[in-house]
């Protein structure tokens, strides 16, 4: 999934693109419910933005390729973008594109040892031993881990909204260590 905040991030627009859909594997640790099974993604976050902030969102339910990513994000050029996709593929594509344009942009992402990462672009490498048919929902313990991963990044783009510092943290289950 990626998220991108434009371009006065107090003023902000977000776009959600992601092309997955609501399984029932996801109900325990993402904000989904069973009657949401097999709706994409990005229409249940929207529903549920636009119901508890009234806020409205733009969503995007293509795959994100090497053929339509240049096009997905030319709008993106400014504000922040971030990127928590859990594929090699599309981590590769968004890092390489934010890199060539300088957009501000979180990487947070997850590893299939219980490790995480809230990373800023330039900072961040891709992971060349993701396995792609890696599903965190599926291990022991992810429920209240990702929940920790996630508010732990809201904090850190809290932190970037407010003061404009980058804040970078890694860790495990049992462990957070800053990134200076």
């Amino acid at each position: 999934l990626i998220t991108c905040l434009l371009p006065d991030l107090r003023e902000y627009q977000i776009t959600l693109l992601d092309y997955d859909l609501v399984t029932e594997r996801n109900l325990n640790i993402q904000p989904y419910f069973s009657d949401q099974i097999d709706l994409p993604k990005t229409q249940v976050l929207q529903y549920n933005l636009y119901k508890a902030y009234s806020k409205e969102v733009t969503i995007i339910t293509e795959k994100l390729t090497n053929n339509n990513f240049d096009e997905l994000l030319l709008p993106f050029t400014e504000g922040l973008i971030i990127d928590t996709f859990d594929n090699y593929e599309a981590r590769l594509l968004v890092h390489d594109a934010v890199r060539r344009r300088h957009i501000n942009c979180l990487h947070i992402g997850f590893s299939q040892d219980m490790t995480f990462s809230i990373e800023w672009e330039p900072n961040y490498t891709v992971p060349t031993n993701f396995k792609t048919d890696f599903d965190i929902c599926t291990l022991p313990g992810a429920s209240s881990f990702v929940r920790m991963v996630a508010s732990l990044g809201s904090l850190v783009v809290q932190e970037f909204i407010t003061s404009g510092s980058k804040l970078e943290y890694i860790g495990n289950k049992y462990s957070i260590r800053e990134v200076k």
